[in-house]
């Protein structure tokens, strides 16, 4: 659920919240002392870029199955997020391929409110990386499939005001809530503002992508 750099565990505190479980920006690990100068260094560095390149080429999208039901359900309460609506077929799950047997590293849902006319629309949530493979951009890919899975139509979502750095290259804009905000999302936001406030000292707010024509 690209954040601004506060202490890891009100960052965790505050994703839980926001409905978004992805890393903050958290500084990089320092070059092992090896690797501090010269060519030692460019090694180091050169090593670091294989990696994340080797990572990006075995990650993979697949819709959600029953058989992702359980870890979908487990993850979700381990991040302390919202375990109601959780239909796996609903959901993108991102696999690194890598190894012998496909792992999760995460995973995100698009859900159809309403069936047709002016209160049917698309919200994305549940967005959460496994904490192991955090700032990578996993996050940031798994939203970009779930866009891609709109085709264009607008889509919602509720979240913490310091993830709007996150989601605003993706084409979200905040919407203020006097605003047309779909009466389920309305609610949503003004019961989570006042435990955000407390919790998390931050704001709850709702984002929105509006249809995109060429899609």
């Amino acid at each position: 659920m690209a954040m601004s750099a506060y202490s890891a565990g009100t960052a965790s505190r505050a994703a839980k919240l926001s409905g978004i479980a992805v890393s903050c920006k958290r500084p990089l690990r320092p070059y092992p002392e090896s690797c501090q100068f010269g060519a030692f260094r460019k090694r180091c560095s050169d090593r670091r870029l294989k990696v994340s390149a080797q990572s990006a080429d075995s990650l993979k999208f697949r819709r959600g199955s029953q058989a992702d039901a359980s870890s979908i359900f487990q993850m979700t309460l381990k991040e302390s997020m919202n375990p109601l609506g959780l239909k796996p077929e609903r959901f993108v799950i991102a696999e690194d391929e890598a190894g012998h047997k496909p792992s999760t590293l995460g995973f995100g849902q698009l859900q159809s409110h309403g069936d047709t006319g002016s209160d049917s629309f698309l919200e994305l949530r549940t967005l959460i990386v496994d904490p192991a493979h955090r700032g990578k951009g996993i996050g940031t890919k798994l939203v970009k499939e779930l866009l891609r899975m709109a085709e264009g139509n607008a889509v919602w979502l509720t979240t913490l005001e310091n993830s709007i750095p996150f989601y605003a290259p993706h084409g979200f804009v905040e919407q203020a809530l006097d605003q047309q905000i779909p009466k389920s999302l309305w609610f949503e936001a003004a019961a989570g503002t006042v435990v955000a406030r407390i919790v998390a000292k931050q704001r709850l707010v709702v984002l929105k992508r509006e249809m995109d024509s060429r899609l």
